[in-house]
């Protein structure tokens, strides 16, 4: 590939004592976190609103606050769920024991939450960079230079410590930072998933083995690929309409996929059209239609970066509890595979609600960095684990844990590896967590 060299001045857009890169969930919350405990705090997102896959991904479900009835999750995550379940935009289900993991989330209203989310942020003067990427990242003395690119510019902002809350480890990949991607053997990735809303239609016109059999002969006549419908032949395609196009197709993700991604995003909308193809020529279906898609692909893996600390699946599933655990995690295995690559669509494994997994501050500071922390997806941990971790709730208590440490560091002008471990378990204990 040909290279060249470009040299220009950037303005700075603001110096910060904590800058979060990403605004999902985990971002969210790290930035409030840090906010509210005095640090001078920004978030720089990608997107032109906050709440990551929650909002721009079209996954609206939040989960999981609870092992079965036990609250294991609280916090800032939780307060944010409160307040738009009181607005009249969120659905808290009743937790209880022996009821699916899919049916324990909290459901919001994707306009809604990103509005709430906008608004306690600002509550707390945090500064807000929408439609903003890093593609640089450098060492300024004992500070961090974010390069930032934005419609028509670039600049940098300075920050005495970064969280990366990307989920792809963009801004820690730049500093340097060691990672992992997909299956150690294979390459492999999780497939992704595009997010749709098709028009309403009464799903109770067809019985579920109707809708099986329409499927089966499409995929016979090659219509339809398995992808199409992941649950494939033994699931039930009217989730099609009564999910409202939420968690229904496989998008193959390659470990290239940083070089692909126009392929991905092409695909993933043929996909759509495929499944509108065939909805069509059900009766009583004729006029189907998709009324809305997200603007891209929902992404389950890509990067891991390598922290202080390494969570395996065994430490997951054996609920192991570390000296410096700040918060707990709980949700199952849950590594879906692409058609390419196995027949069985999704491998669980299943928690007891008495084992609850806990996250380490360590997973969460980036190894052979300063005062640089991730926090969702892409926290230090093996495949099969990560598959768990990186739903929202956990990635909530994980940001909410990042920020309060760096502000915590800050006040005391220590590095995040001096930080007095019991001191932040005390702070997020007093902020309204569930501390291990």
């Amino acid at each position: 590939m040909k290279s060249l060299t470009y040299s220009n001045s950037i303005p700075y857009t603001g110096d910060f004592d904590v800058a979060v890169c990403g605004g999902g969930v985990a971002g969210f919350c790290a930035a409030i976190a840090a906010a509210r405990m005095g640090a001078k705090t920004c978030v720089i997102e990608k997107n032109r609103m906050l709440g990551g896959v929650m909002t721009s991904g079209g996954n609206n479900d939040i989960g999981l606050f609870c092992a079965g009835d036990r609250p294991v999750i609280r916090g800032i995550g939780w307060e944010f769920a409160r307040r738009l379940n009181k607005m009249g935009y969120a659905d808290i289900p009743v937790f209880q024991d022996g009821i699916s993991h899919s049916l324990q989330g909290v459901k919001v209203n994707i306009p809604m939450a990103a509005c709430l989310m906008d608004t306690m942020c600002l509550e707390e003067n945090v500064a807000l960079s929408f439609g903003t990427t890093i593609v640089d990242v450098r060492r300024d003395g004992g500070l961090w230079l974010l390069i930032c690119a934005k419609k028509g510019a670039l600049s940098a902002v300075r920050t005495k410590f970064v969280i990366d809350c990307t989920g792809d480890g963009d801004a820690a990949v730049c500093a340097g930072a060691e990672y992992e991607l997909g299956d150690p053997l294979t390459g492999t990735l999780q497939p992704g998933t595009l997010r749709f809303i098709p028009s309403t239609f009464d799903a109770g016109v067809l019985t579920k083995e109707q809708m099986q059999k329409s499927f089966a002969q499409q995929l016979e006549k090659g219509s339809l690929r398995k992808s199409d419908f992941w649950p494939g032949a033994k699931g039930d395609p009217r989730e099609i309409v009564t999910h409202h196009g939420d968690n229904i197709n496989h998008v193959e993700i390659s470990a290239d996929y940083e070089q692909k991604t126009e392929t991905i995003e092409i695909e993933a909308r043929r996909s759509l059209a495929r499944i509108t193809n065939w909805m069509r020529q059900i009766p009583g279906f004729e006029a189907f239609s998709m009324e809305y898609l997200c603007d891209g692909v929902a992404y389950r893996e890509t990067r891991r970066i390598l922290g202080d600390v390494y969570v395996t699946v065994d430490d997951y599933v054996q609920a192991r509890v570390w000296d410096d655990s700040v918060c707990y995690a709980y949700f199952p295995v849950d590594l879906h595979q692409h058609e390419s690559v196995a027949d069985e669509r999704v491998h669980n494994i299943f928690l007891d609600k008495n084992h609850v997994p806990t996250i380490p501050l360590r997973a969460l500071i980036v190894r052979g960095l300063d005062n640089f922390l991730i926090a969702g997806r892409c926290v230090s941990s093996d495949r099969l684990a990560n598959s768990g971790l990186r739903v929202k709730a956990p990635c909530m208590a994980m940001g909410q844990a990042a920020g309060s440490a760096a502000a915590l560091a800050l006040r005391h002008g220590v590095g995040i590896r001096g930080l007095d471990i019991q001191e932040l378990k005390s702070a997020l204990s007093d902020a309204g967590c569930i501390v291990p």
